[in-house]
């Protein structure tokens, strides 16, 4: 299966787990796909990504990114 599984914090710093089906995409600084979680399709900003649980393997960039520095 070519599922990804991972844990995502949003803006308002809300962590939550979300996996895509087969035929998500990595594309730029996103993940686009079906959410299987939720049930539709969802686009992520791959730096909010906090940990890799399944899937990781196929992502172009390296899956640990760290997030941008916050400008103030």
């Amino acid at each position: 299966m070519n599922q990804i599984e991972f844990r995502y914090t949003n803006a308002q710093g809300e962590a939550s787990t979300h996996r895509l089906n087969e035929g998500w995409e990595e594309s730029g600084k996103y993940l686009k796909g079906y959410s299987l979680t939720e049930q539709g399709p969802r686009t992520f900003l791959i730096y909010r990504v906090t940990e890799y649980l399944n899937g990781s393997a196929r992502l172009l960039r390296d899956p640990f990114q760290t997030a941008p520095e916050k400008v103030t």
